[in-house]
């Protein structure tokens, strides 16, 4: 299953106004092998190869959230976390995964080394139970 063919774009409400009124969440995706998948990329939903990302990419795109696997076959959110910083990247990283026993160990540990990165794990597993008991 493709991590980009099961995004969601989240909105957010916006604080300083008290009406329902929502701004759209700017994304960027990393992932490996972009090249192979057909171009994903809308005004609030871009697709990048971890290979590819540069900081011209991130000043391009100014996203509000980073979205990428936890692990990839030849990256894992630590290696792009690093990227991340050096670029100058401050702000939210969802990292999804099919299935993590402790979730909140990863969490610690990233936080630890990365405190300018609000990092989320996104477990699939558990997203796709909770779909099932609404069902």
């Amino acid at each position: 299953m493709s991590l980009i063919g099961k995004a969601m774009i989240p909105t957010l409400k916006s604080g300083a106004n008290k009406s329902n009124h929502q701004a759209q969440v700017s994304i960027l995706a990393i992932c490996e092998n972009c090249d192979k998948h057909q171009e994903v990329a809308n005004d609030n939903f871009t697709c990048v190869d971890y290979h590819r990302l540069t900081s011209a990419t991130l000043m391009q795109h100014q996203p509000d959230v980073i979205l990428a696997p936890l692990f990839a076959p030849n990256f894992d959110c630590f290696d792009l976390a690093d990227k991340l910083v050096a670029a100058g990247y401050q702000g939210r990283f969802h990292a999804a995964v099919e299935s993590l026993p402790d979730p909140s160990m990863i969490k610690r540990e990233f936080s630890a080394k990365y405190p300018e990165l609000e990092l989320e794990v996104i477990v699939m597993e558990h997203h796709r139970q909770a779909e099932q008991t609404e069902a």
